[in-house]
């Protein structure tokens, strides 16, 4: 209840914390190191009910039911805030960490602009391919793949008794797999 996300650091040696409410600990989020224990950041802000790291390490993701903040990890210092409505997590980075997708928009994470609008939304977010040239997302009816580039849907995986939960490329980028009622590896060679 009082905890909106926890995640480790792509090399696992901090720990960010994100805080939505409690009578114990201040709003925010909070980066320790994972084995001292020690705080190393505190973000004071309002709810953060989600929180990720960027696959490099170099950013921290926050949602707070509102915006998406991203923060410099080093620092905390917000390095950019992105404004959309309330249900765009969960969000994904590309492995480059140098854009990163919501429902409505693939943004560049350099210059805080708009790089791609998805036409039309999309459901919820699942992943870039390992090449950042493809999204997959879980939609009303399955699985979509979109081109990054151009924003628009390029194939469904349809087959599911019901909506899948979560997905993930292989790393090679040619399946993905998806839980859903069962777990399934599709063909999503480009």
């Amino acid at each position: 209840k009082d905890f909106g996300g926890i995640c480790f650091s792509p090399d696992g040696r901090q720990i960010l914390l994100g805080i939505r409410s409690s009578e114990r600990l201040q709003y925010g989020c909070r980066l320790y190191d994972s084995t001292t224990r020690k705080l190393l950041l505190s973000s004071p802000e309002s709810a953060a009910s989600s929180v990720l790291f960027s696959p490099d390490g170099q950013w921290l993701v926050v949602h707070n039911g509102e915006t998406i903040k991203i923060h410099q990890a080093s620092s905390g210092k917000e390095r950019l805030k992105l404004a959309e409505a309330a249900e765009v997590w969960p969000v994904a980075i590309s492995a480059d960490s140098r854009r990163l997708a919501t429902t409505q928009h693939i943004w560049d994470l350099a210059t805080g602009k708009i790089a791609t609008d998805l036409k039309p939304g999309v459901g919820n977010i699942g992943s870039f391919s390992p090449d950042g040239s493809r999204l997959a997302t879980i939609g009303s009816q399955g699985i979509d793949l979109w081109d990054t580039a151009s924003g628009q849907r390029t194939f469904t995986l349809r087959g599911f008794a019901e909506g899948p939960r979560a997905l993930q490329f292989t790393p090679d980028g040619h399946r993905i797999i998806t839980i859903a009622d069962t777990v399934k590896i599709w063909d999503a060679a480009p």
